[in-house]
């Protein structure tokens, strides 16, 4: 009987695992969705466009983020985008034949 109580609770911590990686997955999407929404409707109100019930859905959406972080202290909200990155340096003059020859050249102490 050990190996199959072995086995039952292997099983057992298999299920425990996986119910808790999609109920983080789960919060982590709800967090998202409400931080998306709420960036919407900011920018709605900052551009002009607030339809009339953008002030009522701004305060509903900032309390309801507000409670789901506090009950999952787990997520940390990020975000997607940021500065694009600096562009490439030039290629050497002449292309990247030169630069093969340049090379080349170097290598065989010329």
């Amino acid at each position: 009987m050990g190996f199959l109580d072995d086995v039952s609770r292997g099983a057992n911590n298999l299920a425990s695992s996986i119910s808790g990686g999609v109920d983080d997955t789960q919060a982590r999407f709800r967090a998202e969705s409400l931080a998306y929404d709420y960036g919407v409707l900011v920018f709605r109100q900052q551009s002009g466009q607030a339809l009339p019930d953008d002030d009522a859905e701004l305060e509903r959406v900032w309390n309801e983020l507000h409670l789901h972080l506090q009950a999952n202290p787990s997520i940390s909200l990020r975000l997607k985008t940021g500065a694009a990155a600096p562009p490439p340096s030039p290629p050497p003059a002449g292309g990247p034949a030169a630069a093969v020859r340049e090379l080349g050249a170097r290598l065989r102490g010329r």
